[in-house]
Order: C-alpha cells, then structure tokens, then sequence
C-alpha cells in the first residue's frame, strides 16, 4: 500500500498535485477588451460593446437593422482614428450608405471577393496582418452553409492573435458554435411620416437579443430606435 508523503504546508501538497495531476489554481477571468458599438443600449446588452480577439456574429432578416448596426461599428472606429475591413461577399455595400452612418471613408478596406471561399480567406489573411481592429464579413443574403468547421476554426485563432473584432453579418446563424458572441437583430416596429394618403420611412424600432456569449451572460435583449439616415433615400408608401 502506496503511503502519501507528509506536507509541512498547504502549499507543497499544492505543488505536488499541479506537478502530477494537472491541477490548476483558480484565477479571476481578466476583462475582455471592447469595442464600442456607437450606440449605448447595444454597449450596455453587450457589457461594453463587442469583443476583441472574439469571431462574433450578428444575423438577422432582410431589413431587420443588422447591417445599419455594422455601420455604426466601422463609423465608430473608423472616427476613433483606425482602419477597418469590410468584407462584401454579397456586393451589396454602398459607398453613400457608409458617409450617411459617419464613416471615414479613407480609413476602410472595401474587399469585393468573387466566392464566398475567397471572402473566407480573404478574412483570415486581413486578420493575419494584425493591423486592423475591425473586420466585418458580410455575406448578404446568403449563407455559406458548406463552409468547413477547419474555416472557422482558422478565423477564430486569427481573430484571437490579432485581438480584432471579427464580425459575421449573415441572415441566419453560420457560424454555429464557433462563434462566441451571436446576436440575433429583428425590426419590431416600422415608423412612418404620414403626409396625407402618402406615408414616408421615419426608421425602425430594432430588438436584439442574445443567443450565445462566451464573454458574458445570454438571454438579455435591448430595444432602441434607429432613425432614417439624412443621406438615405425616404420611401414612401401610398
């Protein structure tokens, strides 16, 4: 019968159990750095904003704010005086959509990629550079479904190593698991300038709830408004 040694102190049996069976000591989680979405009811759903070093993921449907929300993101760090990526798998991102939100346009990297396999490398090869804090993939309306798990793998690490914020636009979740923070973003309510029989787009009353976070708690949702643009077009329902 195999006797246990005799320890004159706490600490050495502590030793002695991380040396030969991998214990490891406690230790309080450092803070996540953030940053900051440029608008205060998404900052406080968030705990500050969206996380550096992290894949994060923002899906919703067609007109459901998601894409107004990006916007205010690369406004908000493109001001802050840094560059950012934009992705465009779906070539739909319009240059005067970005001056209306407040972008600095001279501060953004408008990458245009033919497939969404090229838009896959192109975001890890951006990120691999280390020299941007924001990177946003935006497929669009459409998913990349048949994306490997390898591909995601691959983004996270290179988000991680250059402690960007890595977000995926998408209108429904691709990611999976391999992201750690996923919001899912609905327009609730449609506000209208009624002028006689004619009605004018006024902006959306959006909720965003979320799903997963892996850097703070899940199941809270925020409500805010988000007005019309003055550089956007005011449509108009009969």
């Amino acid at each position: 019968m195999s006797v246990l040694p005799c320890f004159a102190r706490e600490e050495s049996q502590l030793a002695l159990l991380q040396r030969t069976s991998g214990v490891r000591r406690g230790a309080v989680q450092e803070p996540v750095a953030r940053v900051s979405c440029g608008i205060p009811e998404l900052d406080r759903l968030l705990g500050g904003g969206w996380p550096r070093g992290q894949l994060s993921e923002l899906y919703g449907k067609h007109s459901s704010g998601k894409t107004t929300l990006a916007l205010q993101l690369l406004a908000t760090v493109t001001r802050a005086g840094e560059t950012a990526v934009w992705i465009d798998a779906a070539d739909a991102l319009h240059p005067l959509s970005l001056v209306a939100a407040g972008v600095e346009l001279p501060r953004v990297l408008w990458v245009r990629p033919q497939r969404w396999q090229e838009a896959l490398r192109c975001a890890e090869i951006v990120l691999l550079g280390e020299g941007f804090p924001l990177v946003v993939l935006d497929w669009g309306h459409h998913s990349p479904r048949r994306a490997s798990h390898a591909s995601w793998i691959r983004l996270q690490r290179a988000a991680a190593r250059a402690q960007a914020v890595l977000l995926v636009l998408a209108p429904c979740s691709v990611a999976g698991s391999f992201a750690a923070l996923r919001v899912r973003v609905s327009a609730r309510e449609v506000r209208w300038l009624c002028a006689g029989k004619r009605k004018f787009f006024q902006g959306l009353c959006v909720q965003a709830a979320i799903e997963r976070n892996r850097t703070g708690p899940e199941g809270r949702w925020a409500l805010w408004e988000v007005p019309r643009t003055a550089g956007s077009s005011s449509v108009c329902a009969a």
